[in-house]
């Protein structure tokens, strides 16, 4: 079964709804400076926890029970990562440097290809898993929340140096 949903975000907003058809199925919150997001798609509601504000590894909870569902390691240049659920191993690779397209995979030949533009994106899942879809979703919004931390964090280090 062949899953197609769209997403749409404000300019500045921090939210991502996620629909299927018309219909508003889920959302992505991921909070400026902040360490942890919240998702859910079809009444199913998880969190993600990364280890440190600037990136490492990521811990998926299942909102209802607490319970650890998954875990996302990135490789050294964030361009590729592994996802470990209960399904197996799942792994999440970008398909161009500017981040519009983007793509999880399994063994198996099962797929979900995502693509977005600056405030929306639309994703086709060979996967019928909600945290998958999930965690394929969240993946560009947190690395790219890593990189305007450390662009505003140079920039106030290179003016108050120039300051001084």
């Amino acid at each position: 079964m062949t899953i197609a949903l769209k997403w749409k975000k404000g300019l500045f907003s921090d939210t991502s709804t996620i629909y299927s058809g018309y219909n508003a199925v889920g959302k992505l919150k991921c909070e400026s400076f902040n360490n942890l997001a919240t998702a859910e798609l079809n009444d199913k509601h998880f969190r993600f926890k990364s280890k440190s504000f600037l990136g490492g590894d990521i811990v998926v909870f299942d909102q209802s029970t607490n319970e650890r569902v998954g875990e996302i390691t990135f490789n050294t240049f964030s361009t590729k990562a592994k996802i470990y659920t209960d399904s197996g191993l799942v792994l999440w690779r970008s398909l161009d440097i500017w981040g519009k397209r983007w793509v999880v995979f399994n063994d198996k030949g099962e797929k979900i290809k995502y693509s977005s533009e600056m405030t929306e994106g639309n994703l086709i899942s060979d996967f019928d898993d909600e945290l998958l879809i999930l965690i394929g979703l969240y993946i560009p919004s947190f690395l790219s929340r890593i990189t305007i931390t450390i662009v505003t964090i140079t920039m106030v280090i290179i003016i108050a140096t120039i300051s001084s």
